[in-house]
């Protein structure tokens, strides 16, 4: 959270910058990964009470929970979404931008597909 909360002192970047690349970024690999982070502690404390032992070591962890929300992250960086919401005034933040269909496409497959693992 602390991470990608940084990109909140960005302000609001001109869309098309490296800035507003480096925002949206931070935006949408640290938030997931956060949320990452939650289950998998969930998963562990009740994998311990339950069974008294401990699936997955901290490499694993580790592993699990930084390069899962890393390959959406970079999705949009490939397909050069990121920036501003076309819809939005200037003063907004850089998260995705850009073509509409693209936009609904990597949310319903990358970032909603994370919330419910």
């Amino acid at each position: 959270d602390f991470l990608g909360s940084i990109s909140n002192s960005f302000g609001f970047p001109p869309n098309g910058s490296h800035l507003c690349s480096a925002q949206s970024f931070f935006y949408l690999y640290f938030i997931p990964a956060s949320w990452l982070w939650t289950l998998l502690l969930v998963y562990q404390l009740r994998t311990l009470i339950l069974f008294k032992s401990l699936d997955l070591s901290l490499k694993w962890m580790h592993v699990i929970c930084w390069s899962v929300p890393l390959l959406p992250a970079l999705l949009p960086l490939s397909t050069n979404n990121y920036g501003q919401d076309d819809g939005l005034n200037e003063a907004s933040p850089c998260v995705l931008g850009g073509n509409e269909k693209l936009k609904f496409l990597w949310i319903i497959t990358c970032d909603t597909g994370l919330s419910f693992i």
